[in-house]
């Protein structure tokens, strides 16, 4: 099997999220992973909660260790909301390594994610992703399972009405998103 490479997280946070969920996810994709990024790299989409920025300011500055371990986390910032996708695309530019994991700011990913998926962009995909379990306000509570298609003929055949990925679990290269 292939070395596997370095990565990155991109996870946007915008003035609507709540600094507890915000900690919770990015604990869930640095410290509490298996095979951690090499970064994090948080995008502001416009301005943040106070509480959020002093959070990040935090964060950045390493006093965190609880919640991201020994991973790295930048910040880059837009002056005004502009939405998730000028976000996400301002954020690819940002990070560091070819391959790049999504997270949203109000989800928690599982502490295998990236051992998993880390593995097979090593072996040769450009894209993998996974379905997603939605909960309410306890992660411990059972919510629906969002499946999504996984052959390649599935995914041709979803994609003409619907996005057939789950955005926040999935992991690229960035080099074939640009691409």
């Amino acid at each position: 099997m292939s070395e596997l490479p370095d990565f990155s997280v991109l996870l946007p946070v915008y003035i609507g999220d709540p600094v507890d969920f915000f900690a919770r996810s990015l604990k869930s994709v640095s410290a509490e992973q298996t095979l951690k990024p090499a970064e994090v790299v948080v995008v502001c989409d416009g301005p943040v909660k106070p509480e959020v920025d002093e959070f990040l300011a935090e964060v950045a500055a390493g006093s965190r260790e609880d919640l991201v371990a020994d991973v790295p986390v930048r910040v880059a910032r837009l002056e005004q909301n502009q939405g998730l996708a000028t976000a996400l695309n301002f954020g690819l530019g940002e990070c560091a390594h070819d391959v790049v994991a999504r997270a949203d700011a109000d989800d928690i990913s599982l502490p295998e994610r990236f051992a998993v998926q880390i593995r097979m962009v090593a072996q040769g995909h450009d894209l993998v992703g996974s379905a997603v379990e939605e909960f309410e306000s306890d992660e411990t509570e059972p919510g629906m399972i969002r499946s999504m298609p996984v052959s390649q003929d599935e995914i041709r055949e979803v994609v003409t009405y619907r996005d057939p990925f789950n955005h926040p679990s999935v992991v690229y290269r960035k080099s074939k998103v640009l691409e």
